[in-house]
């Protein structure tokens, strides 16, 4: 079974929750904290610690971003994948200019998760 990362705004969490309820295997720990809002600055070490284990058990990270958002911590947790050379999946537009680092040979792109998770 596939091992997902996903990456996005903390408010998506449950979107995420309801794929890994429908048998989705994601191995992100974030998404049943997301709705405790931004870490203390003590608990920054090891929530990016764990965010780096849970990268380097998957298989593939999929990068989330709805129209409008900005990417700050996706942006590092994208980073990190590609450093460990996973597979990376984006899902958001193809038109998004502001991340360069998205039009890599590596990363493909998906119009929406039901492509991923249902093809």
């Amino acid at each position: 079974m596939v091992k997902y990362y996903v990456a996005s705004k903390s408010k998506h969490g449950k979107i995420w929750i309801s794929w890994r309820d429908k048998g989705i295997n994601i191995v992100s720990r974030w998404i049943d904290k997301y709705d405790q809002g931004r870490f203390p600055s003590e608990y920054q070490t090891e929530h990016w610690d764990n965010i780096l284990e849970d990268i380097k058990s998957s298989d593939v990270l999929i990068l989330y971003s709805e129209a409008g958002e900005i990417q700050k911590g996706a942006l590092a947790e994208l980073g990190m994948a590609m450093a460990l050379n996973k597979k990376i999946y984006y899902v958001g537009s193809k038109n998004d200019k502001k991340c360069t680092a998205l039009e890599h040979a590596s990363i493909q792109i998906f119009d929406n998760l039901e492509q991923i998770f249902n093809g």
